[in-house]
Formats: C-alpha cells, structure tokens, sequence
C-alpha cells in the first residue's frame, strides 16, 4: 500500500528533497529549452503570442519530443506564411474565403490531428480571446465560480465551456475532444497542467503571464498563485512516481495528479510544481530508465529509496 505523503516525508523526506533540489539547480535551466515545446513560446516577445503559441503547443505536446518539436516547427512556418503574430491568425483568416482557410492548415499532421482539429482548437482560443481579452481571463474567472478555489474547478469549467462552444466544429474535426481533456473525466489533464505551469509561474523558463498581479491579465487580481498548480503528470513523472512509492495507481490519473503534487509540497509548498521541468529532463534525456543501469543507478542519490533497486 502506498505510504501517505506524510509518512513519505519523515521516512525518506530528506533524501527526497535533496534529490528534487539537485535535480533543479541540474536541468532548469535554458540550456535544456531544446527538449522542451516550451522553447516556442519563448521565441516571440508579445505577450498575446506566448499564451496563443502556448496554449496551442501544451496540447499538442504528446509523443517524443523529437515529433512534437517537428509537428509545431511545421505549424508555426504555416502560420508565419499568413502573418508573423500568431494570436492574429484566427481573425485573418475570417476574412478569407472559406476554400482558402481550409488549405492553410491541410498538410499539418501531428499523429492524431490533422490541420482541420487544429484550427477549431484555434477558433475556440479566438472565441476565449474576444468574449474574455486573453485565454487567461477567462480561465481565472472560473477560479472562484465554485465551492473552493482552485484550479481543478477552473479547469472543470472552463472545459466545458469550450465543449459546449465546439460542438458546431465536431462535423468538420476527427479528434478535437481529445484537445479539452477534464478534471472531471478523470483525465490526468497533463497538457493543460503543463501549460498552466508556463503561464503561472515566473522565471527564466516559465513566463508568469496569468500570475497573480500580471500585468497581462485584464484583471490582475484574479490571476493565480503557483501554490494552486498542479503536476504536469506524464510516462516519464509517472515513472518516478512509482520508482518512488509516489502513486501505486495502474493508470495515471486526475487523482494521480494531485496524490503526486501533495508529496511535492513536501518539498517546496508555495511552489511545488516548480520541480516539472527538471525532473521530466530525467525520462527525456535518459537520465532514468525503466531498468537498472548500472552507470546511471549507482551514483543516483534516491539508489536507497528506489524500488527499482
């Protein structure tokens, strides 16, 4: 059974800190922004083109970094042929004749997607944009729309909003549902977890545009605190998680999520989540493996609490 983050923290805490906090100062860094889709975000300097490249980029970060780096390479030059900021692109092509804007996108593929899922992921941005003032404004209006703050129901909400607002794009799309993963589908929600994390939290990675206070937001008050994020929970933090007794859970789930993010608040409680980037770094660049490897294990600093060993 797995043991409660409690007990994980006066058995093993000081090992785990240490390993979380190593790790950090190792790989958060942008030298390692090349194995990352956050590194598109960072190649635009308007505000309303990080958020737009952002949230467009989060949700298509699924495969190997390698498919996903070439798939948003691709994207982005298709966009950059119609206009060179990309928050524009919805509003350009509504002026278009119909026939035109359907090329536009016609030979993006990105494993599930094709170009047609794309750009009704883009209308419903644009839709979020116009009715709210940013993609951001509207996700902090939910935050206090329910019975406790947070972002689980703000995620909740603002996913059922832009379901109920898609269903007029389900004829011309094959898989934009899997686009608007929820909470409440029990969903790990990892893309929309990541790309919360890009647009909370502020340093030399991660941006700080929906921040509590951001300048960005219409309304800075309502902006979030990186306490109330959640763990970005993929095959490689999946991993961790079960080499460390984390989750003992088949399948990664919302519940995973926040079982993982409790135990990271062990570590750092104002901002847990901070240890994402770099502890990815570690499945991505090979740094831990599905098996014992000798070279790698041995001078692992979690090799006593590890149950791989």
């Amino acid at each position: 059974m797995i043991q409660s983050s409690r007990q994980l923290l006066s058995t093993h805490g000081d090992k785990i800190k240490v390993f979380l906090e190593e790790t950090y100062l190792r790989f958060h860094k942008t030298a390692y922004l090349y194995s990352d889709p956050l590194q598109f975000l960072h190649q635009y300097q308007d505000p309303r083109d990080q958020e737009w490249v952002g949230c467009v980029a989060a949700q298509l970060a699924y495969g190997n970094v390698k498919q996903i780096n070439s798939s948003l390479k691709l994207l982005l030059s298709l966009v950059s042929e119609i206009t060179d900021s990309p928050h524009q692109i919805v509003k350009i092509l509504n002026t278009m004749p119909l026939a035109r804007r359907g090329q536009v996108f016609a030979k993006f593929k990105h494993r599930l997607h094709g170009g047609a899922d794309v750009y009704a992921f883009m209308q419903l941005m644009e839709y979020s944009v116009s009715t709210f003032g940013t993609i951001g404004d509207e996700f902090c209006s939910y935050l206090q729309s329910g019975e406790a703050e947070s972002v689980e129901n703000a995620l909740t909400l603002m996913i059922k909003n832009w379901k109920e607002k898609s269903k007029k794009h389900l004829a011309e799309t094959q898989y934009l549902f899997h686009l608007l993963a929820s909470p409440q589908d029990g969903s790990v929600c990892k893309r929309w977890c990541m790309f919360l994390r890009w647009m909370v939290r502020k340093d030399q990675l991660d941006l700080g545009l929906w921040a509590k206070g951001s300048d960005y937001l219409l309304k800075p008050e309502q902006g979030i605190l990186p306490s109330q994020l959640i763990m970005p929970v993929d095959t490689h933090i999946g991993q961790i998680a079960h080499l460390l007794n984390w989750s003992n859970r088949k399948t990664l789930n919302w519940k995973s999520a926040l079982e993982i993010t409790q135990i990271l608040k062990n570590s750092d409680q104002s901002d847990p989540i901070r240890y994402d980037f770099s502890l990815s770094r570690l499945g991505i660049l090979k740094e831990c493996q599905k098996k014992y490897v000798l070279e790698i294990c041995e001078r692992c600093n979690l090799k006593p609490v590890c149950q791989m060993i």
